[in-house]
């Protein structure tokens, strides 16, 4: 049995002989086809067009979603339809078209019904469906993809360093030695902090700005003053853009300490001054052998 699903409008008039004496509103309701042609059998080539170019056969259910979608138990397709509020087109939302039952977990349009008489919507947009013949309540659970993940900001620009290591190995007697790191901006303009990690470390100067595409020299000093012998490892930490940009190993060997030379005064005794410890010697009293 074909079918029409048709709509009833109330337009109010006041006055002439629909309205009574009083003059209160009167409705007069008005009909529309909103799906169906009036020739039942399904028709593949229904879904994705017009509802009211598609064909339904005996439907005995209607129900609305929040957002005024219908969807249409179209019992004898064995199918639930869904006419799409925004653009007036009729698809499948569940059900093969061939009577049975089968296809729980999986897709809704891979599932058989028989004779659905019913659906109804809940307020999360869930599809229940009375599969009648079937004895059943059938769900529809229509997950929505998630929203798009935001793209990340861009870093702002910040300042890099051309070098990634110093190493130093100043000469004995604890002075300070130096050398230069160059620092570039490439992105565009920014300002920069050079931060040692270890108090022999010094930077100068420990703080600028550069223009997009300048480059800047930083002088590294280190002094190893204070510190014992052996290798002592640090770092020149760039921060630029909100972040480190650049980080610059520092490595210095500190020598080993250098002992006073050997002279007369600390410890070359000459004849003369050896006399003056007398028999005794340096050495306590010597025993000669008997003649």
């Amino acid at each position: 049995m074909a079918a029409l699903l048709c709509t009833l409008h109330y337009p109010l008039f006041t006055g002439g002989e629909a309205a009574p004496a009083q003059g209160i509103p009167v409705a007069v309701p008005t009909i529309e086809t909103v799906a169906g042609t009036g020739t039942g059998p399904y028709r593949a080539s229904d879904d994705g067009a017009a509802a009211t170019s598609a064909q339904i056969n005996n439907p005995h259910g209607v129900a609305l979603d929040g957002a005024g979608n219908v969807y249409i138990a179209d019992t004898s397709n064995h199918r639930i339809r869904k006419v799409d509020a925004s653009t007036g087109n009729i698809s499948t939302v569940a059900g093969t078209g061939t009577a049975g039952y089968g296809g729980d977990g999986t897709a809704a349009t891979s599932a058989q019904l028989q004779y659905p008489y019913g659906a109804a919507v809940d307020g999360a947009g869930n599809l229940y469906i009375a599969d009648t013949t079937n004895h059943r309540i059938r769900k529809v659970t229509f997950f929505l993809p998630p929203p798009p993940s935001p793209a990340a900001p861009e870093p702002p620009p910040a300042v890099s360093s051309q070098s990634l290591a110093l190493s130093f190995m100043p000469a004995q007697g604890g002075e300070t030695a130096e050398q230069t790191i160059t620092l570039y901006a490439e992105d565009g303009a920014a300002d920069f902090r050079a931060i040692p990690s270890a108090r022999w470390i010094e930077a100068a100067p420990r703080s600028g700005r550069l223009a997009a595409g300048e480059e800047a020299a930083i002088t590294v000093t280190v002094n190893p003053a204070g510190l014992r012998e052996g290798r002592h490892n640090g770092w020149l930490y760039i921060r630029s853009g909100g972040r480190v940009s650049a980080s610059v190993r520092i490595v210095l060997e500190v020598p080993p300490p250098t002992g006073p030379a050997v002279t007369e005064s600390s410890g070359v005794f000459n004849a003369a001054r050896m006399s003056a410890y007398g028999e005794r010697g340096l050495f306590g009293p010597q025993l000669l052998p008997l003649a």
